[in-house]
């Protein structure tokens, strides 16, 4: 009876373990930004923030790649699923924006002042932005 009770809870307990150092991320803070070590800052430039593998960051690739946005928009990618600095920064950009960051999705473009989230504010900044250049 004993070895019924025994291996479920010492199954259990190993999941609840493994699982709680799994999930467990540091989340960036306000020391964090604010530490001068920190090498992460409020970039001045447009960047378009995206992921690998996000569906909706390549409808954004696609357009900008057909409307040959980079020849007349100049824009800095940064990928953010595998580069904690570059994603650690797109949480400081949404936190600019006040945006809430526990759940900042990809797409996300920055242009120095305002955050566009999502493939239609991108591409209607990028249309805008293109409008705006030939008109200089």
């Amino acid at each position: 009876m004993k070895k019924k009770i025994l291996v479920p809870t010492l199954l259990f307990s190993v999941v609840v373990i493994l699982s709680s150092f799994a999930l467990t991320k540091p989340a960036m803070n306000d020391e964090d930004i604010n530490d001068s070590s920190n090498v992460v800052s409020i970039p001045s430039n447009i960047v378009l923030f995206y992921g690998i593998g996000c569906p909706f960051c390549e409808q954004v690739d696609e357009y900008i790649d057909e409307k040959d946005i980079e020849e007349q928009v100049s824009f800095e990618r940064k990928e953010v699923y595998y580069n904690r600095e570059n994603a650690d920064e797109l949480t400081l950009v949404a936190r600019v924006c006040e945006l809430p960051t526990n759940n900042i999705g990809v797409p996300f473009l920055w242009d120095g002042e305002n955050c566009y989230v999502g493939m239609p504010e991108i591409v209607s900044f990028f249309d805008q932005k293109v409008i705006d250049n030939n008109n200089e």
